[in-house]
């Protein structure tokens, strides 16, 4: 979606916000005091991925049930796959 040239730019604008707001630096339920934040992070589908890392690793630690990270990640995997299939027709058959 983004030119060739341009793509520099996209990793800096796109890249550092997700992996901060991720929640690979720290649990997602210890954000209860920043309610913003956290709906934020739930936009994020790292945030999936690392809470069921975490949940699997450190299960005494609160984390996003299991069961809500396994439906979201294919549920982003789905959306972004139908966004870069357009992108790449868009871009191919132009």
């Amino acid at each position: 979606m983004v030119p060739p040239s341009k793509i520099s730019i996209v990793f800096a604008l796109i890249m550092t916000p997700l992996m901060f707001t991720g929640a690979t630096q720290y649990p997602w339920k210890s954000l209860d005091s920043m309610a913003w934040f956290q709906v934020v992070t739930l936009l994020n589908p790292l945030t999936y991925l690392s809470e069921a890392v975490s949940a699997a690793s450190m299960p005494e630690v609160p984390h996003i049930a299991p069961w809500i990270s396994l439906l979201a990640l294919p549920g982003f995997g789905a959306v972004f796959t139908a966004a870069g299939l357009h992108g790449f027709r868009r871009r191919a058959v132009a």
